[in-house]
């Protein structure tokens, strides 16, 4: 059994009271520390996750190089599209960056759900895809120092934890940037 104030902050993300009861009975909360990996490279995960709190990046592993590739603050699902439709193994790292709280919810779920065509399924689907959209226009319409003032209101305690070098490649700047910013 969740309890209530699990159900109250997912309502607080946008689902509604249903959806909420129908997350929950399917999922599990997992508290995790800093740099914990949740997905590795070339294995297959058995969940889609919803970051409650906490900080998770996502990367790819060269023989030379970690390049990240996306970070997940909260209130934003990590939903490898791309492992689920085509029940393939990921391609990216998935590791938490600060400590974190996460909602685990069962990939068998959210297949049960595609093959039932549930409207969940759709609603996780459409939400996954504002998600990238909400992204992409926060990259582009805000300046790097309007990115790290926004990051900095909404998110002041992760933003203390989070290395300087991960923040700014997170908000899409270099470091020179960043330190720049944190300046003026």
């Amino acid at each position: 059994m969740h309890s209530p104030s699990l159900n109250h902050q997912l309502e607080s993300f946008g689902f509604s009271h249903e959806e909420a009861q129908q997350l929950l009975e399917v999922s599990s909360p997992l508290e995790l520390p800093t740099r914990h990996i949740l997905v590795q490279q070339g294995e297959r995960s058995n969940d889609i996750y919803l970051v409650l709190n906490g900080l998770v990046i996502e990367s790819y592993l060269t023989p030379t190089q970690a390049t990240l590739r996306d970070s997940y603050w909260p209130q934003e699902l990590i939903l490898d599209i791309d492992s689920l439709l085509n029940n393939t193994c990921s391609k990216i790292l998935l590791e938490t960056l600060t400590p974190a709280l996460l909602l685990c919810v069962p990939v068998s779920a959210i297949q049960d759900w595609r093959a039932q065509h549930h409207p969940l399924y759709v609603r996780l689907l459409e939400r996954a895809q504002l998600q990238v959209t909400y992204k992409q226009q926060f990259l582009s319409i805000y300046t790097s120092q309007q990115r790290y003032q926004i990051i900095t209101e909404q998110f002041p305690h992760l933003v203390k934890q989070v290395p300087e070098h991960q923040l700014a490649t997170s908000l899409h700047m270099s470091l020179d940037t960043l330190q720049s910013v944190k300046c003026q």
